[in-house]
């Protein structure tokens, strides 16, 4: 039996690591995070032409290094030819993209406790066994109770809860919409399709949180995961309102905002 991913306190997610620190993503953002105290996290993974996961959050290199094009055109060692600090500043000149196994093998030796939320992107080619490797690769490091696998893709999901029933999953809800379907899909809570699927968690764009739609989800058995939650406001609604965790920028803000929150419980 798989223990409770997530506790009954809000949890505070560090996005893509450090961010404000060090490179999004990258090794020095997640060894941020976790000397700040923070062993959670959001993070993003892409794989390379000969089979590697990688750390990224797009599918494009152009946004954080000085290259350019598609991770899955490239070869981890040509992908290590480019500079993935240098946009952030120079003291990280010649940063390398991380692998999985990178991050993994420092959470392994940093951190016993927190959650991996580690978000898959809908597969360009098809392919959705890139959640098969996850898993593979989480369970290879002892850190399979520690993963969270989530995506707006519910089919990637599906898939991850079919080649790991006892896997848990976390469908993203997005933002505001810019279509006449998307439009519809905002407005009505995936409650159902999340069920379907097996899900684990919900995580939906911040400004959809009210204590009603928190409510609604627990109902159904979900926990809620909000994202990307940068705001003292916004996050004050999302604690208040009884959000599971924040996904953010600034953790030591939400760190701070629920230790506030909690004190005026008993004030």
């Amino acid at each position: 039996m798989i223990k409770e991913l997530i506790g009954k306190n809000c949890m505070v997610m560090a996005h893509r690591g450090a961010n404000a620190y060090a490179p999004q993503n990258t090794m020095p953002a997640f060894q941020k995070a976790f000397d700040m105290g923070f062993t959670s996290f959001e993070t993003d993974i892409h794989c390379t032409k000969d089979d590697v996961l990688v750390v990224c959050h797009d599918y494009k290199i152009n946004r954080v290094s000085d290259g350019i094009g598609k991770i899955a055109d490239y070869s981890l060692d040509f992908l290590r030819t480019f500079d993935f600090g240098s946009y952030f500043n120079d003291s990280f000149r010649n940063l390398k993209i991380a692998t999985l196994d990178d991050l993994l093998n420092l959470v392994s030796s940093e951190t016993a406790s927190g959650i991996m939320n580690i978000e898959v992107k809908h597969p360009q080619n098809g392919d959705r066994t890139i959640v098969e490797k996850l898993i593979d690769s989480v369970k290879a490091h002892g850190l399979y109770e520690r993963l969270l696998i989530s995506s707006f893709d519910a089919g990637l999901l599906l898939h991850a809860k079919k080649y790991a029933p006892d896997c848990r999953t976390g469908l993203l809800y997005p933002g505001p919409p810019d279509t006449q379907n998307s439009i519809k899909n905002f407005l009505i809570p995936p409650f159902n399709l999340a069920k379907n699927i097996g899900a684990y968690s919900l995580h939906p764009v911040h400004n959809l949180i009210t204590g009603d739609f928190v409510h609604r989800a627990h109902g159904f058995g979900f926990k809620i995961c909000a994202w990307t939650v940068n705001k003292r406001k916004d996050l004050e609604r999302c604690i208040s309102s009884g959000v599971d965790a924040v996904i953010t920028d600034n953790p030591e803000l939400a760190r701070d905002t629920i230790n506030r929150l909690n004190l005026q419980k008993y004030i």
